[in-house]
């Protein structure tokens, strides 16, 4: 640990999340090696240090703590550094702040996404709330780490674009996995403003000379009065389109993300998607993205090995096509152990989900392997959470880029799978641990 730190939450009206948000990060910062003191304060009456952070949780109650006039006046007067005040917003949107909150880092906590986003129905909505505020927290303490970490020769610069209400979700999910990849975000890590920006647009340009992947989110609130009038997402994309123009910035690649339209989205808005699709001005050098959040993802991705490989000229993953893929928890090697044997024995080229890799990178090789595999076995040591999740993987595999059905798909468990059996295609087949019967089947498929 080099950097020290000291981060001050505002204590919110429940005690206890705030106590749970100050063990929280605390536990978060010292597993990341960051020597971050926390302290719960009750008031905005303390001095802000350079390699200080305050922490505001904000949700439909605690709003009213921004009148105390001990808070107010020291959001008034400016007793800090714009990036030094951090956002946590439960249920709560910017428009709904004071003005100059809109220059502070805000994470939101979006508690009425589309179910499909979890992939557990057992959670609760309490728990699931608890996981959004924990991924929250580590984005946070990413945002404290590298505030004062300088950008090294080999890291690929990007720029993420400011969003509206529409694509909350979406850029936080994109700017963890940037964060986790250790990319060098401009002009902040967290919620860079559009206001800000199109104010200071030389700086803006001077920023723009050394990126070199740009990533826009212009959703629907952004989209529903254009031509006629610009959001601040659809300013700054015009402005990087002009940039692309130039000689110093004919190199950047951008992505602009919109939405999908869905059955409820109305015929307005797909007027607009196709009006702005039309504005060849605002799309130089860009490919306009419409997919789930985790295949766009994907395409991030993606672009971020391209400009990898550039650099280092080296293969990231490996993506042979394998007869088999076995998917099953860490620390069961030796249950495995005789279903590898068999594999080796007739020539069965297969890969594990268990490899030595961080954990996004992980994710990404098994997203890869989904992908190009034959087929699927899966084995469940008892955990029904944990088998929902690999089989949701199974459906989620043709956004991620399969391009045919899966020849077989097994799993093996001691369970009977009935409930989970519900849920899933019937095409999976379930067997018993110890049934012979599972060899053959998978020699059938494999030899077909």
């Amino acid at each position: 640990m080099n950097q020290k730190y000291n981060t001050y939450i505002l204590s919110g009206f429940d005690k206890e999340q705030t106590e749970f948000l100050s063990k929280s990060l605390h536990y978060i910062s010292t597993k990341l090696d960051i020597d971050n003191e926390i302290n719960i304060i009750e008031k905005l009456d303390t001095s802000i240090e350079p390699n200080d952070f305050i922490i505001l949780f904000l949700d439909e109650l605690s709003l009213s703590q921004l009148n105390n006039p001990i808070n107010k006046s020291f959001i008034e007067q400016k007793k800090y550094r714009a990036k030094q005040i951090i956002l946590i917003l439960d249920e709560v949107n910017i428009g709904q702040l004071p003005s100059q909150f809109q220059y502070f880092p805000a994470y939101p906590i979006i508690s009425k996404l589309n179910e499909s986003y979890f992939e557990e129905d057992e959670i609760d909505n309490k728990e699931k709330g608890s996981i959004q505020l924990i991924e929250v927290l580590y984005d946070i303490a990413y945002y404290i780490k590298r505030s004062k970490i300088t950008k090294s020769e080999d890291q690929s610069l990007v720029f993420v674009g400011p969003y509206d209400d529409n694509t909350t979700f979406e850029f936080h999910k994109i700017t963890r996995e940037l964060l986790h990849r250790e990319c060098h975000i401009t002009p902040t890590v967290s919620n860079p403003s559009g206001k800000e920006l199109l104010e200071n647009e030389v700086y803006f340009i001077e920023v723009l000379k050394s990126v070199e992947l740009s990533i826009h989110f212009i959703g629907y609130e952004s989209l529903l009065a254009y031509p006629e009038k610009e959001s601040p997402a659809l300013l700054i994309n015009k402005i990087v389109a002009n940039f692309c123009k130039t000689p110093e910035g004919e190199h950047i690649q951008r992505i602009i993300y919109i939405p999908a339209p869905s059955d409820d989205t109305s015929e307005l808005i797909r007027q607009k998607i196709s009006l702005f699709k039309s504005d060849l001005i605002g799309l130089q050098n860009a490919e306009i993205i419409q997919t789930p959040v985790e295949k766009f993802k994907e395409v991030v991705i993606a672009k971020l090995a391209e400009l990898t490989l550039a650099v280092s000229g080296k293969e990231i993953y490996h993506n042979t096509i394998d007869d088999i893929y076995i998917i099953h928890p860490p620390g069961i090697s030796n249950e495995i152990k005789k279903y590898t044997d068999w594999f080796d024995s007739k020539n069965i080229i297969y890969s594990t989900s268990q490899v030595d890799l961080d954990q996004l990178d992980l994710l990404n090789y098994h997203q890869k392997k989904l992908t190009n595999c034959k087929g699927v076995l899966i084995y469940n040591d008892g955990n029904t959470q944990w088998l929902s999740r690999k089989l949701s993987d199974l459906k989620k595999s043709p956004g991620w880029g399969r391009k045919k059905p899966f020849s077989f798909k097994m799993v093996i468990g001691n369970d009977k799978f009935t409930d989970i059996n519900k849920h899933f295609d019937e095409s999976i087949s379930y067997f018993e641990i110890g049934n012979s019967g599972l060899f053959s089947e998978i020699e059938k498929f494999v030899t077909q």
